[in-house]
């Protein structure tokens, strides 16, 4: 064989190599990007809760002075998964590593009842610790129409509390934005007032701290 036959074959060969690995990269590429998708499907689903189940929620801010201002992501993104331990349900909460927050996971029952969940230890979560109630419903019977003033949901013009359930055909902070929700109120304490916004799924928690110069707010909307 002489040198350029030695020198030819070598350069197939090397191109050869090279459309491997460009092959191999691509499909690795499409593969991790397949890991980190969380579809729809693989969200807490309310109705349906399943081990595995994985939601993420973004926090926002913001103030309630001329309706709604000031409105901020808070660089903090939430994870809510569904676990198992001797045959119980429970809700974990954790941070991503990026999120400004990082503090260690917690956890709590969840158990599922006819029409609803129940969450009665919710104290440490970040999403339900001001809702009074222990039970969430997912099909209430009683349903009224509900409107959005600033940062408060209000019906008949007085304010919406009481762990009273709902429909708010649109609810909008910012870039935080739901449309035909149910949603829940908590019994206001402590110059605190907040809602449960969701379908099948959670979709806004949200939290009113009152206050005689200026309300703010602070809340999770769900990632998609």
């Amino acid at each position: 064989m002489n040198t350029l036959t030695l020198f030819t074959n070598n350069n197939k060969t090397m191109y050869k190599n090279l459309l491997l690995l460009l092959i191999f990269s691509l499909l690795l590429l499409a593969c991790n990007k397949d890991e980190h998708t969380d579809p729809v499907s693989s969200q807490v689903d309310l109705v349906n809760l399943e081990v595995g189940q994985k939601s993420f929620y973004r926090s926002y801010k913001a103030t309630c002075s001329d309706g709604i201002s000031d409105f901020a992501w808070r660089g903090t993104t939430l994870i809510l998964e569904v676990t198992e331990n001797d045959g119980q349900l429970f809700f974990e909460e954790s941070f991503t590593d990026d999120s400004a927050i990082n503090i260690p996971p917690v956890s709590y029952p969840v158990t599922v009842i006819d029409g609803g969940i129940l969450i009665p230890d919710r104290d440490e979560s970040l999403l339900f610790y001001f809702y009074a109630n222990d039970t969430i419903r997912l099909n209430p019977e009683h349903d009224v129409i509900l409107e959005q003033d600033g940062c408060f949901v209000i019906q008949d013009s007085t304010p919406f509390v009481g762990n009273d359930i709902g429909t708010i055909p649109l609810f909008q902070v910012g870039e935080v934005r739901e449309t035909n929700k149910t949603i829940v109120s908590c019994e206001p304490f402590a110059q605190l007032d907040g809602y449960l916004i969701y379908d099948n799924h959670l979709r806004v928690s949200h939290v009113i701290y009152m206050d005689v110069f200026d309300s703010t707010v602070s809340g999770w909307h769900l990632l998609e």
